[in-house]
């Protein structure tokens, strides 16, 4: 037999005399038990004595010639323990192959019993990903989902804001008043210039501090007021309106050469708005769907680990999206950790449907996904974008949504789904999502 195959057959020998032992204290904790023979570890642990031994200096010695017996006393304990660190991780990778475990956490030791010429005892915790049970999903689960009613108010309010962002602004005389916009100049003291703003008076969320001081100004004036301790010379340069088209059929077709009339800009409008509201009934759906499987798991335990480490992906994410500084920084996170834990139940449970339904999303199918994604993109750039998409954090991207939604429709056909009706004024109120 040659050495390598003596070499692999004394290993799997070895493996073999390791006795590990689980228990399961909790749905995330297993707590491991292993013991390794001594005549396993006989060989290295005295390869390692022998190099400690080399190294010490002990006066009325030599360097390296420190009897054996004077070394094993005085520093055996240490030596022993060096030993078990320094070949721990092998133990444990040996421990959890045999354990048939796949730890997501580090291991905490709780336990250690080890002298030379006896067997290597230690005892480990380590977490794992729980072992769960689907709910009988096959046999017709129930869910909720809103129907939105569209009403003819909804097309009035949309012709109103297409009116309104088409308006023009004209000046107007007369006393600064809410529905105007005021041009106006702050002159603080010590400036040779003032920095116009404009903002529409009354508007929500545009109050400013000489709003109050603006109304009843007329156009040239200037007066001087307290702002923040100081006092600022104000003047007011300019008041413009909004004039308003009248929505008519002239005002349809002044939209685009695919209006024909004011009625065929309804019936357009109609179908865009019907279309929004059916893609929020399916974004419903899909979200009712995964508060029904995590909700069925509620009693599942997440490994604190897992949990901190998506809690701090999430919270970098939107620093990085928002440029959140450190203020209010652990109020954010601890208001993250919940969506961390929600999110983190149902990955799992996704990755356990596709396993058991194998709806794995394959290379060709992720292709074609790409292919479909560029019939809206011109020609001209289509190859730019194809690049672009088959980068590996795009694809990923493409992957997970793909992924979410093969699973989303598997479980869409086993739903018994009831329509809530929702109308226009408790769609506005944010009544039932």
């Amino acid at each position: 037999m040659g050495k390598a195959k003596f070499a692999g057959f004394e290993e799997e020998n070895r493996r073999n005399s390791v006795k590990v032992e689980i228990q399961e204290t909790s749905q995330i904790v297993r707590q491991v038990e292993v013991s390794i023979p001594w005549a396993d570890i006989a060989k290295d642990f005295g390869a390692h004595f022998q190099k400690y031994a080399k190294d010490l200096h002990i006066p009325g010695f030599r360097k390296g010639h420190v009897p054996r017996s004077i070394v094993q006393r005085q520093f055996g304990k240490k030596i022993q323990f060096d030993f078990f660190q320094d070949h721990f991780n092998k133990f444990y990778v040996e421990a959890i192959k045999q354990a048939m475990l796949e730890p997501v956490s580090e291991p905490k030791l709780l336990e250690l019993s080890f002298e030379e010429g006896s067997d290597l005892n230690f005892t480990i915790t380590v977490e794992v990903i729980p072992n769960f049970e689907l709910p009988a999903y096959k046999d017709s689960f129930e869910i909720s989902v809103p129907r939105y009613a569209i009403e003819d108010s909804d097309v009035e309010e949309a012709l109103n804001k297409i009116a309104e962002q088409r308006a023009e602004m004209i000046d107007v005389e007369g006393l600064a008043e809410a529905g105007l916009t005021a041009n106006y100049t702050e002159l603080r003291p010590g400036e040779e210039l003032g920095k116009a703003y404009q903002f529409e008076i009354g508007h929500s969320g545009e109050k400013r501090a000489a709003e109050e001081f603006i109304v009843g100004m007329q156009v040239g004036e200037t007066k001087e007021v307290e702002i923040g301790g100081e006092t600022v010379s104000l003047t007011l340069n300019s008041l413009k309106k909004k004039s308003i088209a009248e929505i008519n059929d002239e005002f349809a077709r002044s939209l685009g050469e695919t209006v024909k009339d004011l009625a065929d800009l309804k019936e357009q409008l109609r179908r865009q708005i019907s279309s929004h509201w059916e893609n929020e009934e399916a974004k419903a759906r899909d979200l009712k769907i995964r508060e029904y499987f995590i909700n069925a798991l509620a009693d599942v335990e997440i490994p604190a680990n897992l949990v901190e480490g998506y809690t701090d992906d999430m919270l970098t994410s939107m620093e990085q999206k928002y440029n959140y500084g450190l203020k209010g920084k652990a109020e954010l996170r601890a208001s993250l950790r919940p969506q961390a834990l929600q999110e983190l139940k149902w990955q799992l449970i996704k990755e356990r449907i596709i396993d058991l339904e194998a709806l794995e999303v394959k290379e060709e199918e992720l292709d074609e996904r790409i292919e479909e994604m560029l019939t809206g993109v011109e020609s001209s750039q289509q190859e730019s974008y194809r690049r672009y998409y088959q980068q590996k954090e795009a694809k990923n991207q493409i992957r997970f949504h793909y992924q979410e939604d093969k699973v989303m429709k598997h479980l869409f056909s086993y739903a018994k789904i009831t329509p809530v009706d929702v109308n226009r004024e408790q769609r506005l109120k944010g009544e039932y999502k």
